[in-house]
């Protein structure tokens, strides 16, 4: 009978069986897609949509880039658990022929029917996955066209630049900076590495991006002492990606000197006196203050 030869022929590949019987309606796979963080796992889910007459068996071919992905295994999912239905694959570097088969005549319905489990390889931004050569077959055994209904992507995000308001802190001021992921983070959030290249400005080792979230927010705070102004670059890492900041650190406006002209003054006589400062004084001005150890003498600012 056709359906003893189907049993026999799906475990040698299933395109032989295109002789026996007609082509019906196409039913179609497909591959998901998925973010991970950079080199993580992700478990794409090979989806059957039946059009038609439902098949009994299926095969198809994986296509992906070894240097994208370092490793791949294929399991059964929901649909084919479902039907009675094992998988056998083969693989090679950069491809898996598989084979969905089983001892009945039970249909494939419509759903997830085997996961590939892929894990990206270290510096892989983007990777694909496509599928080929997929063909079905019914309960009777005949060949059904199944279609490929698109490969999936698998996306790691990366950084935007890093941003600090304020962007110049005095000794002891803290700033708020933020960093933005270019797609939202996978399950279990995105831990980005912080680093300062000056002990004088202190950042957490990291700081995490929530799932489903893109930003997150962490705090930079100078030191209590800052000796001269100098400028300080924060580093956010994620994987391969890497953005930075750049946060002034100001050292204190201080009196350096005063000087008055005429030195010496006789009753009623106006001496003007300068103060040097010992730097540009910040937007606003700085406010100094003023005193006399002599009552005889007053001051005005001018």
């Amino acid at each position: 009978m056709c359906i003893h030869r189907k049993l026999a022929l799906l475990f040698t590949g299933l395109l032989s069986l295109l002789g026996c019987g007609s082509i019906a309606q196409a039913s179609t796979l497909g591959i998901s897609s998925a973010v991970v963080n950079p080199g993580g796992n992700a478990a794409l889910g090979l989806t059957l949509t039946v059009s038609g007459t439902a098949p009994a068996g299926l095969e198809w071919k994986i296509v992906y880039s070894s240097a994208q992905i370092s490793g791949i295994s294929i399991t059964p999912g929901a649909a084919a658990a479902t039907a009675g239905k094992t998988l056998s694959c083969s693989s090679n570097s950069g491809m898996s022929n598989c084979i969905l088969t089983g001892l009945n005549t039970n249909t494939i319905g419509s759903g997830v029917v085997a996961f590939l489990n892929v894990t990206v390889a270290p510096g892989t931004t983007t990777a694909s996955i496509q599928i080929s050569n997929t063909i079905g077959v019914d309960a009777g055994g005949n060949g059904l066209s199944v279609t490929s209904a698109g490969g999936g992507t698998i996306s790691v995000p990366s950084l935007l630049p890093v941003t600090c308001s304020p962007a110049a802190l005095s000794a002891g001021a803290t700033s708020t900076c933020s960093v933005t992921l270019t797609q939202a983070a996978p399950a279990g959030g995105s831990a980005v590495t912080l680093a300062s290249n000056n002990p004088l400005l202190t950042v957490p080792a990291s700081v995490m991006v929530p799932v489903g979230a893109t930003t997150a927010t962490f705090s930079a705070t100078a030191a209590a002492s800052i000796a001269s102004n100098q400028s300080v670059i924060v580093t956010a890492t994620l994987g391969v990606s890497s953005q930075t900041a750049s946060v002034n650190l100001l050292a204190p406006v201080l009196v350096s000197g005063v000087a008055c002209s005429p030195a010496t003054l006789g009753q009623s006589v106006t001496s003007i006196c300068t103060l040097t400062m010992t730097q540009i004084s910040p937007a606003g001005g700085s406010a100094v203050t003023l005193a006399s150890n002599n009552p005889c003498s007053r001051y005005r600012h001018r």
